[in-house]
């Protein structure tokens, strides 16, 4: 549930409600976050992700830097998060989109429930989470 929601007393009564808002708000997020270009922010330059392009150069060894820098920030970001674990997902076929499974314990007021979430790029840098 977000704070203006809160304030505003729109928030929802149902725990299933308030848990698929939190949900979105999480994914909304997740593809901020991997959207921003790590440094490009004046007040917080470790926020976000480098730029998935230099994967290519470095393939494959590269993925598992990204995917270790990926979980940093978000345990860093993301207070919502624990036990964060970030893993690429493997094609067999060339496609050019970068695939990683996001796997956390979201805390959500007094309760721990296990998430997990599909994060691609695709070749023209659309971050989409799901």
């Amino acid at each position: 549930m977000s704070l203006f929601a809160e304030i505003a007393g729109t928030a929802s009564e149902h725990p299933q409600d308030s848990m698929r808002a939190v949900r979105a708000e999480l994914i909304a997020h997740l593809e901020r976050l991997c959207a921003v270009r790590r440094g490009s922010l004046l007040l917080t330059r470790d926020y976000g992700v480098h730029d998935v392009t230099h994967l290519f150069h470095s393939f494959p060894g590269g993925m598992e830097g990204w995917c270790e820098e990926l979980t940093d920030s978000l345990v860093r970001y993301e207070p919502r998060l624990r036990d964060v674990r970030v893993n690429p997902v493997v094609s067999d076929h060339l496609d050019l989109t970068f695939r990683v499974e996001i796997f956390a314990s979201l805390i959500v007021g007094d309760r721990t429930v296990p998430v997990q979430f599909s994060a691609r790029i695709d070749p023209h840098r659309n971050w989409s989470v799901k």
